[in-house]
């Protein structure tokens, strides 16, 4: 159906117990170059049957790639770790249409941060919001995270709930907010930084805490 079908923009599958050769070949149908589908929303979440391989990675990044339409993309809860998100984000490349990425509970660590950021930095970044709950940047990411979003234009909600950060992550998020005035929501809830943590946040961004 999907290879002959040039006019879906949105495609939603979740909670399947596909296996690499499904996911790779459903991939395949979704690239551009072999048909005319153009997306803008695509939607892979909740792949039980394993996790995203370079083999399953590099037929995404064909699909980033080449598709400049796409506005979201969600691969939630799909077991991706810091070499394929590297893959798939490096190959989206110079995409200022892109406006929405949610990964939420992969297996995202500090390492995964060092493209976001490059990706947050690009001056052709124009995307509006990054879901990254429940996976493990800790301290570091957020550092990593809070450098690149000092100067990036673009991004208005940020979800780095139940990320390992403590009171020295918090702080460096904190920073955030001598140069940026675009950030309106940032999302930190579940993680362990303890009231000394949150009392230094609030006062270095000049908010009452209440």
């Amino acid at each position: 159906y999907l290879g002959y079908n040039e006019g879906i923009q949105e495609l939603y599958i979740g909670k399947n117990d596909l296996d690499d050769v499904c996911l790779i070949e459903l991939f395949v149908l979704l690239n551009p170059t072999i048909n005319k589908c153009s997306l803008r929303i695509l939607c892979i979440e909740d792949i039980l049957k394993n996790r995203f391989t370079i083999d399953i990675a590099y037929e995404v990044s064909k699909v980033l790639k080449i598709n400049k339409n796409l506005e979201k993309i969600s691969f939630a809860r799909c077991n991706i770790n810091d070499e394929v998100l590297t893959y798939m984000l490096k190959a989206i490349g110079s995409n200022d249409v892109l406006k929405v990425i949610d990964i939420t509970a992969n297996q995202i660590s500090y390492k995964g941060c060092f493209v976001i950021a490059e990706f947050l930095k690009s001056p052709y970044c124009g995307l509006q919001s990054l879901i990254l709950p429940y996976n493990g940047i800790g301290d570091l990411g957020a550092q990593i995270l809070a450098r690149a979003l000092r100067i990036n234009e673009s991004l208005v909600h940020l979800d780095l709930g139940h990320n390992g950060i403590k009171e020295n992550g918090i702080l460096y998020l904190s920073t955030i907010f001598e140069k940026n005035t675009i950030l309106i929501s940032l999302k930190l809830f579940w993680n362990d930084f303890g009231i000394n943590g949150k009392d230094e946040f609030f006062k270095l961004i000049n908010i009452p805490n209440s």
